[in-house]
């Protein structure tokens, strides 16, 4: 009888200390963590931004290509960060490299005299693309006798004016047909 009842006493289950150790040891793990999942939530969050740089970079090097590749009449300002040209449908157009982003401007005359002149003016790289406040810019333009169109200083930016990523080392050239 006493072998049995020192049997079933081993068999009850763990005591109060054991229970309350086991609690301590993960709440400690779930302490560590917790601890992490703000610094990994923060290193995904720049790398999903950096990617996002990469992305918009390429197709803004894509738009100024597409853009330019037929350009007549080329010319760059280097004070206001502006390449005046003609397209290949004769429009005078200029893209000019601002804080927010390179806009696209397109100044359209009538034949009707009655308007002598509209402009469009949008951004290069739509907003869409632009995602997470992001905006693409370049700083100098140099153009070559034999039609090559070289921007430098590709950079994308965030709204309050922190580089996120750059082409500075860097140059994009041009070949213009037109």
């Amino acid at each position: 009888m006493k072998n049995e009842r020192a049997r079933i006493r081993s068999s009850r289950g763990f005591t109060l200390a054991e229970t309350l150790m086991a609690i301590l040891i993960l709440l400690m793990v779930t302490a560590i963590v917790a601890a992490g999942v703000p610094t990994a939530a923060n290193a995904l969050n720049k790398a999903v931004e950096a990617s996002h740089a990469q992305v918009l970079l390429s197709t803004t090097m894509t738009a100024l290509r597409d853009e330019l590749t037929t350009a007549k009449n080329i010319d760059y300002d280097a004070s206001s960060k502006t390449i005046t040209y003609t397209d290949d449908e004769g429009v005078s157009s200029q893209i000019t490299s601002t804080d927010d982003g390179i806009h696209l401007k397109k100044i359209i005359k009538e034949a009707s005299g009655t308007d002598p002149e509209t402009s469009i003016d949008r951004l290069l790289v739509s907003q869409k693309a632009a995602t997470s406040d992001l905006r693409a810019g370049f700083t100098g333009v140099t153009i070559s006798d034999s039609g090559v169109l070289t921007i430098s200083g590709l950079t994308v930016k965030r709204g309050n004016g922190s580089t996120i990523a750059d082409l500075d080392d860097l140059e994009f050239k041009i070949k213009v047909v037109g």
